[in-house]
């Protein structure tokens, strides 16, 4: 049946009768981020941020040119913006959801050591959208938020000793640049929530 898909209204799931080509032209490069969901953006409680310090591996989603999700595994760190801070301990500002330095509204930064020409990098070089994705059991936790490539190498450096504290010493790579991300949604299990 051509042109029928499912939507979110807010209250649940409607049917309509939209082409599937006016769809698809609006999940471009560019296009305006959804609406976010309540309860998406939280503050991490102290189960959360345990559990993204556990010696797990995640995966990283970024946005190929063609729009379609590109996931691959990854290990990554995670450092918690101060709660009176505007930028990280960098001296960077964040950047927002709307992708200007603003350095409002991050919840934390996620540091991933990569290669420089890796299909992961030239992906958010192009569109900074980008998710990880921390699974153990019935344990999960989803942070999103924009990324950016840093390449200087007190930068390249500075994530390389994080991870090491995480996993183990990566081996030396010359061409090693760090995918940041600047988190700003956050979906975990129940398990990972405060109990009040």
């Amino acid at each position: 049946m051509d042109g029928i898909r499912l939507i979110d209204e807010g209250g649940g799931l409607v049917v309509t009768g939209e082409p599937a080509s006016d769809i698809a032209s609006r999940c471009v490069r560019g296009a305006p981020d959804p609406p976010r969901l309540d309860g998406v953006t939280v503050t991490l409680t102290d189960e959360a941020l345990a559990f993204v310090t556990e010696r797990h591996l995640a995966t990283l989603t970024t946005l190929l040119a063609d729009g379609f999700p590109h996931v691959v595994p990854v290990g990554f760190t995670f450092e918690p913006a101060l709660p009176s801070a505007a930028g990280d301990a960098s001296g960077d500002e964040a950047i927002s959801a709307e992708g200007d330095a603003s350095g409002g509204g991050a919840i934390g930064t996620v540091r991933i050591i990569t290669n420089g020409p890796s299909q992961k990098v030239l992906n958010v070089r192009r569109d900074s959208r980008a998710s990880v994705c921390q699974v153990d059991g019935a344990r999960w936790i989803t942070m999103s938020g924009r990324a950016r490539i840093l390449d200087a190498a007190d930068q390249v450096a500075d994530a390389v000793a994080r991870y090491a504290v995480r996993y183990r010493q990566p081996r030396e790579n010359p061409s090693r640049v760090v995918i940041a991300i600047e988190i700003d949604r956050v979906m975990q299990s129940s398990l990972l929530k405060s109990v009040d």
